[in-house]
């Protein structure tokens, strides 16, 4: 199965569970953050509506995604929880008028791009849940803390938000090289 086959699957899973959604739920309107925080005098900064998620403020998020990535230990989570991170100070700056709803949709689209390669990343893996035998690995690593262009050792090229390449090459048949 190709690529965009695998993808239609995973975006027809979402519009099965978006269907349930609304046959429990009925259509959602709810305010993208707290209004209480953001209606109040003054305002709401980003870090306090950080605080009311127990998440970290966008800023945070990016320089521990991108620590770990430096240290090659970069995971979904870390980077999941970036975008998320990056949606809410977005949803918190629209909402009082600081900044174009327009920004917050593309804060989500990016995290959901996320979320969807996430899945992804688990469908490739083992179905028995043992770790990917067979890895492919980085021999060459170029790029800035948020984009690497990896060659692999089986000499292909990858565009990759993780400095360590952890999974089978798309391009070869099989899986080449060591973990």
């Amino acid at each position: 199965m190709g690529v965009d086959d695998h993808r239609r699957r995973i975006f027809d899973e979402i519009d099965e569970e978006r269907i349930r959604q609304d046959t429990k739920w009925g259509e959602l309107n709810h305010p993208d953050v707290d209004t209480v925080l953001t209606d109040r005098d003054g305002g709401c900064t980003t870090q306090r509506m950080a605080e009311e998620y127990g998440i970290p403020t966008a800023t945070c998020a990016r320089a521990n995604c991108d620590g770990e990535a430096k240290l090659g230990r970069c995971t979904w989570a870390h980077i999941a929880v970036e975008e998320l991170a990056e949606a809410v100070e977005a949803a918190t700056d629209a909402q009082q008028g600081r900044a174009p709803v327009a920004s917050l949709r593309k804060e989500l689209v990016q995290l959901t791009a996320v979320l969807v390669a996430w899945v992804e990343a688990i469908d490739r893996r083992p179905k028995d849940g043992s770790r990917m035998r067979n890895m492919v690995s980085a021999v060459e690593v170029a790029g800035s803390s948020s984009s690497w262009l990896v060659t692999l050792d089986c000499g292909h090229k990858v565009a990759t938000r993780e400095r360590r390449v952890m999974y089978p090459c798309r391009n070869c048949a099989a899986p080449k090289g060591g973990a």
